[in-house]
């Protein structure tokens, strides 16, 4: 049984720890989020940011396309099908699997409307986005 508390000395406990981190962004792993809607975008693009300062080695983010004309040339901002009301629409699915097929990650809900459309959306999404 290991002890209940252990205590470091000159050497790290876990060394191992420190020299397995990705040391590239490349090798750090990419992150899809899926978000935003026309009357609230900041919490995607906050959350995007938030995963870049935690050590994500890329984070891209999907919102409403009635959002580009104030966040085009962004980066990594990605663009999907809009419903009437400006959050994501069921029509931006195959974008979203698309970006998706290149993610390590997906985290889905920063931000989106209880728009019906949307709603089925992130159904679809659920199930038919793999990893």
């Amino acid at each position: 049984m290991p002890p209940a508390f252990l205590k470091q000395a000159n050497i790290p406990l876990y060394p191992q720890v420190l020299y397995n981190r990705p040391v590239t962004r490349t090798g750090a792993g990419r992150l899809l989020l899926v978000g935003g809607h026309t009357g609230e975008f900041s919490q995607p693009t906050a959350f995007n940011q938030l995963a870049l300062a935690a050590g994500a080695g890329e984070c891209r983010v999907v919102m409403p396309d009635k959002l580009a004309a104030l966040l085009a040339g962004a980066p990594g901002v990605y663009f999907g099908a809009a419903t009437a009301s400006g959050s994501l629409s069921r029509d931006a699915l195959g974008r979203i699997l698309q970006l998706a097929e290149e993610a390590d990650a997906l985290a889905i809900g920063t931000s989106l409307s209880n728009n019906s459309d949307t709603t089925m959306l992130v159904e679809r999404l659920l199930t038919e986005a793999e990893g």
